[in-house]
């Protein structure tokens, strides 16, 4: 038999079918290919080349059956029913990784689950018009007009962009809610590590959450931050989200007033232990009032006060000033003191030792007698949890589980020169003492120093009597047994009523053994600007007022689905249903064919 022979011996058509379908898979091969590699890569066009041959090849030989597939007559074999399979599993491959590519969505749902909440969308537009608000009533510093956006960042590393696509359809819809005044930043913290440390991200809070990814935050037409300290939105769900959006909102309410008359720290200076980076901290960065108060001129703490901060006082108080400030803290009101051991003081003009909170000072003793707890005159020393250059220089890194610090991330704030808090637990067991209204109010420690600090009095005087007028700071002296006292020792403690008795009145008090944290020269470590936020958000109790129902409805799922279900989904659409009318038109061709 020869060439010609053999040639015409072929069965033609037949070959052209199978040609046909090796074609069309080809054709699809080549096109998963295209949109996995986002490019035509020698595999794809090697598949595509065979794709056109087997199909070419049909076309040419057996042009009948495609006119016949075209007309919609019944198909020889079948042939034409595995290449309509085939296409349109391509087909439904194809729209599958452009809508997935673009982030198209759609709500087809009866209740409109995927769809923003109303009150998500009623905290979105009252976010633009607080922003519209501060914008009339402010200019920058150059006297341009002033423009406000709120950014939600997110922290995604390459390993993670999917995560990013599927966090993009719930951020795309804020951002169309927000008519230009929300936006959205992706950043890499394995490219950027500076960004991801500044804003907490990655670390574990005390209750053993991760931060991150998505913060919260207004910046303004640079693109700096209103503020030191961006809110924490964590997953990124709608819920999330609109609580925090809420929390900026709701501390708008909020009024904090910083005592003055006593030598205190100011809110308007600039100078390194100047106030005026924390107001504007709790004012651009948590959208709280802040106003100065001289006691003396005033007979009552105003009545919009959320809270009063007494920081770094360099004299007593008088009972006039106390008187004032007990009538408040009996109504309900809330109180943060910082206070600096008892060493000279520049700030005095007659240059010796800052008299605040001394043993038997007014101001100690009310604090003593009323709420069980009190300001030692010492200084601590922590050789162990504390900078290279002084250990009277604090790392913090011993936190209670206490509501006030309870999720604070796995980050240590700066304290310079601290003094120790004395609870009742330390003296008496927690036994009230007599004629004392200790016995009403819960004492609780927030921040401690290492086991191996201890409490410096200093050195005695002509007297004998021990004191911090003598000691040297650059060179303090060691442990003296007998006098000192040995750590763990609380710098920080919180007092509040016993949960039964918060029913009407909820005074809260917290009490810090250091000033400089929250100056100008260490407020904007990104540990000491947490700790202010933790410590006023409990205060205030602005997380209590953030209860929205887009925060607690059951029936509101997040919009955003994991890995899983999104291989799940894949499955399903691209290769079983796809896979049954596949098989089911084998089936049918090779039934067709034994007959």
């Amino acid at each position: 038999m020869n060439f010609r022979q053999a040639f015409q011996s072929l069965d033609l058509p037949k070959l052209s079918r199978w040609g046909a379908m090796i074609g069309a898979v080809s054709l699809l091969i080549a096109l998963i290919i295209f949109l996995a590699q986002e490019k035509l890569t020698n595999e794809a066009f090697a598949a595509l080349v065979i794709g056109v041959i087997g199909l070419g090849a049909w076309m040419l030989i057996a042009p009948d059956e495609l006119r016949g597939w075209l007309s919609g007559r019944q198909i020889y074999y079948g042939t034409g029913t595995v290449v309509v399979t085939v296409i349109f599993v391509g087909l439904v491959s194809a729209g599958y990784a452009v809508v997935q590519r673009q982030q198209i969505t759609g709500d087809l749902t009866t209740y409109q689950k995927f769809t923003l909440d109303n009150v998500s969308i009623d905290a979105v537009n009252r976010l633009i018009e607080r922003m519209n608000q501060v914008e009339q009533s402010g200019t920058e510093a150059d006297g341009s007009p002033l423009k406000i956006t709120a950014k939600i960042v997110g922290f995604y590393p390459r390993s993670q962009l999917r995560e990013r696509e599927a966090a993009d359809i719930i951020l795309r819809q804020f951002v169309n809610a927000g008519k230009g005044k929300i936006k959205v930043e992706y950043i890499d913290p394995d490219e950027n590590p500076l960004q991801a440390s500044r804003y907490g991200y990655g670390l574990d809070s005390a209750s053993g959450s991760t931060i991150g990814p998505l913060f919260l935050t207004l910046v303004d037409e640079n693109d700096d931050t209103r503020g030191f300290q961006p809110l924490v939105i964590g997953e990124p769900n709608e819920r999330n989200i609109s609580t925090q959006i809420v929390q900026l909102l709701v501390a708008g309410q909020f009024k904090v007033y910083f005592i003055t008359g006593h030598i205190e720290d100011e809110i308007t200076s600039e100078a390194s232990l100047g106030l005026s980076k924390a107001a504007t901290g709790l004012t651009d960065g948590l959208g709280i009032d802040v106003a100065e108060l001289d006691l003396s001129q005033v007979d009552a703490i105003p009545d919009d006060a959320s809270a009063i901060m007494i920081i770094a006082p360099q004299t007593d108080y008088s009972e006039s000033d106390i008187a004032k400030i007990d009538a408040y803290i009996q109504q309900g009101g809330r109180m943060l003191i910082a206070a600096d051991p008892p060493y000279v003081d520049s700030r005095l003009t007659s240059g010796g030792n800052n008299q605040s909170f001394l043993k038997d000072g007014l101001f100690n003793q009310y604090l003593w007698h009323e709420f069980g707890v009190r300001f030692r005159e010492d200084i601590v020393s922590d050789p162990l949890s504390s900078t290279e250059d002084s250990d009277l220089n604090l790392v913090v890194q011993q936190f209670s589980s206490h509501a006030a610090v309870a999720n604070f991330p796995n980050t240590s704030p700066i304290f310079s020169l601290v003094r120790s808090i004395e609870l009742l637990e330390d003296t008496s067991a927690g036994v009230p003492e007599p004629d004392t209204n200790q016995g009403k109010y819960v004492r609780s420690p927030l921040l401690g120093s290492s086991e191996e600090s201890f409490a410096e009095f200093g050195l005695p005087d002509a007297d004998g009597n021990y004191s911090l007028t003598l000691i040297n700071l650059d060179n303090p002296t060691d442990f003296t047994e007998g006098v000192d006292i040995r750590g763990p020792l609380t710098i920080a403690a919180a007092i509040q009523l016993p949960l039964e008795d918060q029913q009407t009145v909820t005074p809260r008090i917290v009490l810090v053994g250091d000033a400089d944290w929250m100056t100008n020269q260490l407020v904007s470590q990104a540990a000491n600007s947490y700790l202010l936020q933790s410590l006023v958000d409990w205060l205030i109790g602005s997380a209590d007022l953030v209860t929205p129902p887009a925060a607690s409805r059951p029936d509101l799922l997040p919009v955003t689905v994991s890995n899983q279900e999104r291989s799940r989904i894949q499955l399903i659409t691209l290769i079983l249903l796809p896979g049954l009318v596949l098989g089911a038109g084998v089936v049918m061709w090779g039934t067709r064919r034994r007959n």
